[in-house]
């Protein structure tokens, strides 16, 4: 089945798209199309609480700027529906999730980018260890076995 054989191509190819898509919506509204973006932060609505605290926001004075709950309030968000506050041109554009969730799929995809690097590399290690230790264990249980077949009662190793 070609998806057991390019699981991992999938997951980042997923992981990718995933998190780019975080970058999509404040894209889209720097570009005036409010509607597609407003459609992407209600599908990472699904995912995270989306508040403007705690969330990046890019196309700002700074390129990448991070605001106060103070802030945020002063420019007008509704302190009931927080999340429903996605920024303007003055401040920028709020990401599709929350700086929390960004760093945990955005480390998903690195850990799954540096796993295709060096999976062959890991795969043959494994094997290596897999193999030897089976063969190591079952040694050493012959081993014990016969060290405990040569002791008498009362005498150690060291009596010999």
């Amino acid at each position: 089945m070609w998806i057991a054989r390019h699981w991992l191509f999938v997951f980042n190819l997923g992981m990718a798209l995933f998190v780019g898509g975080t970058l999509l919506a404040p894209w889209l509204m720097f570009l005036g199309l409010e509607e597609p973006a407003r459609a992407v932060y209600t599908f990472y609505g699904l995912n995270c609480h989306q508040l403007p605290e705690r969330s990046y926001f890019l196309f700002g004075p700074n390129g990448i700027d991070t605001y106060s709950l103070e802030q945020v309030l002063a420019w007008g968000a509704d302190p009931g529906y927080l999340r429903g506050f996605v920024g303007n041109a003055g401040v920028g554009f709020k990401m599709a999730m929350a700086g929390r969730n960004t760093a945990i799929y955005s480390t998903l995809l690195v850990a799954g980018l540096a796993f295709a690097v060096v999976r062959a590399e890991v795969t043959r290690l494994a094997s290596f260890f897999t193999d030897r230790s089976a063969v190591d264990f079952l040694g050493a249980l012959d081993v014990l076995e016969k060290e405990g077949k040569d002791k008498s009662p009362g005498k150690t190793t060291r009596d010999k």
